[in-house]
């Protein structure tokens, strides 16, 4: 889960640094790769018992938003 989320910053970082817009895109639609990884471990987290349902649904919801915005971004390249 920590390089899920750790990929998400870096790698748009990483596509902003001064490459074509098709290269930002690219980025992006990598971290959204990332963040659904991250959905996915986050279900498999509460599936297991390591966190339970009001946690799951709280990092849900944030990782939703951070998907959103990233959509977004990527939409408006």
């Amino acid at each position: 889960m920590r390089r899920a989320v750790v990929s998400v910053p870096s790698n748009i970082a990483e596509g902003a640094a001064g490459r074509s817009r098709e290269v930002f895109r690219n980025h992006l639609s990598i971290a959204i790769g990332s963040l659904n990884e991250l959905l996915t471990q986050i279900d498999i987290s509460c599936r297991v018992g390591y966190l339970d349902k009001v946690k799951e649904q709280e990092l849900l919801q944030f990782a939703d938003e951070c998907l959103a915005l990233a959509y977004g971004l990527r939409k408006s390249l």
